[in-house]
């Protein structure tokens, strides 16, 4: 049985619908209800109902930051960014959306190859969250496609002493070692990842391109 299935989901769920019938609390009941369709990754279902949230409550800084994070679980980076700004705009000292702001940007700028921009982006990131693994990663990787490998090697690794069960950070270091000729230690950091759950036939791409 899945969580979708199980009681407790299915009490906490009917709890908050009632409270969207009872009329008490709407605004937080839609938030909350939106909190819960993005953690199931239903983004969206979770997209109506923190725009009802919002709808209600137009100063909301979390509302527009849940929703922006629900766009970007759907690829869409514009109306992401759109919703970061609006969340900054209605509380100046939102961290978390100033936070993912720079992140989705970065994001934005290594998928259109604009390396040096995608770093700019994922360096904001972690001067508003020095602590974040995934900028780190994120900015671990796009310095590797540079074939800057030592300063990839440092964030990776940082990034793996934030979070040691961060299959995408020794994937990636992995990735780095091996285009340094650094086998063994690229088969380490591979066979790591594939340990926390890293996708087997990308981790085993790399695997089977390093010589015996």
């Amino acid at each position: 049985m899945n969580r979708k299935d199980s009681p407790s989901w299915t009490e906490k769920l009917s709890t908050r619908v009632q409270a969207l019938a009872t009329g008490a609390s709407l605004g937080t009941a839609y938030y909350k209800r939106g909190e819960d369709h993005f953690r199931e990754g239903e983004y969206d279902r979770a997209i109506q109902d923190l725009t009802e949230a919002i709808d209600l409550d137009p100063d909301s800084a979390s509302a527009y930051n849940n929703r922006g994070n629900a766009y970007l679980g759907k690829g869409e980076y514009d109306r992401a960014l759109r919703d970061y700004d609006q969340a900054i705009h209605s509380d100046p000292n939102d961290s978390n959306a100033s936070y993912n702001r720079a992140f989705v940007r970065g994001v934005a700028h290594f998928d259109e190859g604009s390396h040096n921009n995608a770093i700019q982006a994922f360096t904001e990131a972690l001067q508003i969250d020095p602590k974040s693994a995934k900028a780190y990663t994120a900015r671990g990787g796009t310095y590797m496609l540079k074939g800057e490998h030592d300063q990839a090697l440092n964030d990776l690794t940082e990034a793996i002493r934030l979070d040691s069960n961060s299959a995408d950070s020794y994937y990636t270091r992995g990735a780095v070692y091996a285009d340094k000729g650094e086998y063994n230690r690229a088969r380490r950091d591979l066979n790591k990842a594939l340990e926390l759950g890293a996708d087997r036939a990308m981790v085993e791409e790399v695997l089977s391109s390093l010589p015996d």
